[in-house]
């Protein structure tokens, strides 16, 4: 998936009937430089739950399911601005 918004996205603030048959957890690769990284995990709540801009990200269709769906919707946008890129130079 990716982030739409020219802001960033709080994936708590995206509401179970937003994420048909998904599971609540989300993963973002995160690069430390060219061809090296890490995956970011938010699970059961814990972790980073921020998406940056413009940013992909991972999500799980959950078990037992054949495939899911995800709405983005403006109330899970974060519009104080102070949200780092998170994104190196």
């Amino acid at each position: 998936m990716g982030n739409p918004y020219p802001s960033p996205i709080d994936w708590s603030n995206v509401a179970p009937v937003d994420r048909p048959n998904l599971d609540a957890s989300m993963y973002v690769f995160e690069s430390t430089g060219p061809y090296a990284g890490t995956y970011r995990a938010y699970v059961n709540s814990l972790g980073s739950s921020l998406i940056a801009s413009s940013q992909a990200f991972f999500v799980r269709v959950s078990a037992g399911q054949g495939r899911g769906g995800l709405t983005f919707r403006n109330s899970q946008r974060i519009v104080d601005y102070q949200v780092p890129m998170r994104r190196g130079t």
